[in-house]
């Protein structure tokens, strides 16, 4: 059956650190001792964990999953986008790819029922965006896009409060975007009310949705996701807080007490 993008449950419904991987220098044995002291040892260049054959297999594994799809082989298709998401190299273009196949491969889940594995999927698909977005390679449309699968994700495995907080995020994303396009145009600075309120504190739990694919541990990890998740619930709350009323003034005040008083009588 031929994969395709459906969305399910709810579907209507930006900066954490990045992530670095830390690469091993290896020193080459020093020369045994003599009178003259030996010249410093330099360290032997590191091996990179990919190069340009990843990136060109990773775009290979992608276009035979997408080959397969439309061939209507799902089971190829999985295999193809997985391959494609493990040989990505850390870099923008590689990122690119598996942000790309995460996404193919969580509506590959969802026509398997799986639906455990396509949230794990789309919020892979959506710390990928997220941090290609801070690093200025890829658009706030497609941000958005990507924490609205995760948001449905959430909400398919019954976490209405989660994913209430994805679908204010993403429409935050785009809302701000769209802002920022309007005040350079228009040389004025764009204004969101919830700037005003302080930083909320907020509790995530201990959740990790990404640690259930084993493999999406190569690019995300927990932290990753933490990162990502705390920022949409802080970013609803401070919304929330500012769209509250204002407490009622004294006069208010009074008025209501009088008004209690005289029913009273």
């Amino acid at each position: 059956m031929k994969i395709e993008n459906k969305y399910f449950g709810i579907m209507a419904a930006l900066a954490a650190s990045l992530g670095s991987v830390a690469i091993a220098q290896v020193a080459a044995p020093t020369a045994p001792a003599t009178e003259v002291s030996p010249a410093p040892v330099q360290p032997a260049p590191a091996t990179p964990t990919t190069g340009p054959a990843d990136a060109v297999a990773a775009n290979e594994a992608y276009a035979r999953g997408n080959a397969a799809n439309t061939a209507g082989d799902a089971a190829a298709a999985i295999t193809a986008w997985k391959q494609a998401y493990q040989l990505a190299p850390r870099s923008g273009a590689g990122l690119q790819v598996a942000m790309n196949s995460a996404k193919r491969l969580g509506f590959a889940m969802i026509d398997a029922q799986d639906l455990r594995s396509a949230e794990a999927y789309f919020a892979a698909e959506a710390i990928i965006s997220r941090r290609l977005y801070f690093l200025g390679e890829t658009s706030a449309r497609r941000l958005s896009e990507a924490v609205t699968h995760w948001a449905s994700g959430a909400g398919a495995m019954g976490r209405s409060n989660e994913s209430a907080a994805l679908v204010f995020y993403a429409q935050e994303i785009r809302a701000r975007a769209q802002a920022a396009a309007s005040s350079q145009i228009l040389k004025r600075d764009a204004e969101f009310k919830a700037d005003s309120v302080e930083a909320v504190r907020v509790n995530v739990g201990g959740l990790c949705v990404t640690s259930h694919v084993e493999m999406l541990a190569s690019l995300v990890s927990c932290q990753d996701e933490a990162g990502a998740r705390t920022e949409a619930v802080s970013m609803q709350s401070r919304q929330i807080i500012a769209d509250a009323p204002p407490p009622p003034t004294k006069a208010e005040r009074d008025a209501a007490d009088a008004k209690k008083k005289k029913g009273d009588e």
